[in-house]
């Protein structure tokens, strides 16, 4: 039961799924963990030294919303697109493909932890900007707690637009190289 709100298994497949190179590759991209996991939490940092405030809650609270909607759906596309990519390999593209097949489950990964963290920021942002009081700006560690998931889920969106980039390229080249035969 408590499993269902468990994303530990979903953030360890991310993890896992981060390689250098090959996404099947033996070595982790330690790089790409460390920025993706420790720039949003220098910057929520540098937000509260700074006494970051943010004004406009409203406008933060819609863009995570919008996000998140936008990530939900992406998964859609994604699991459509990865099991066209296993009933191809049934069709002779099998080492051709692997590639974009594990782009496009990286990418799922990434999606997936993005909309959840686009739903924490909507509700940290709700959070902060109903204790702020009217008209007054989210201050303080809600403040930099909004930073950290916003500069986050820039960093997945990144991500996630390049994985799903070289993954179309994979796909497409092999498609051609395999017609070629």
């Amino acid at each position: 039961m408590t499993d269902r709100f468990s994303v530990g298994a979903l953030l360890k497949a991310q993890r896992d799924s981060m390689r250098r190179g090959d996404v099947s590759g033996d070595r982790p991209d330690r790089l790409a963990q460390l920025v993706l996991f420790g720039l949003p939490l220098v910057l929520a940092v540098v937000a509260w030294v700074r006494n970051f405030e943010l004004a406009d809650a409203g406008s933060v609270l819609a863009a995570f919303g919008l996000l998140a909607a936008t990530l939900v759906a992406l998964f859609v596309q994604l699991a459509a697109w990865r099991l066209r990519l296993n009933d191809r390999a049934r069709n002779g593209y099998v080492e051709v493909e692997r590639p974009a097949r594990e782009a496009i489950d990286e990418a799922t990964y990434h999606t997936l932890v993005g909309a959840l963290v686009s739903g924490a920021g909507a509700v940290v942002t709700v959070i902060g900007s109903n204790s702020a009081g009217e008209n007054k700006p989210v201050a303080g560690w809600l403040a930099s707690l909004v930073v950290a998931l916003g500069a986050s889920l820039a960093l997945h969106f990144i991500i996630i637009v390049n994985l799903v980039f070289d993954a179309y390229q994979t796909a497409r080249d092999g498609a051609d190289d395999h017609s070629r035969v």
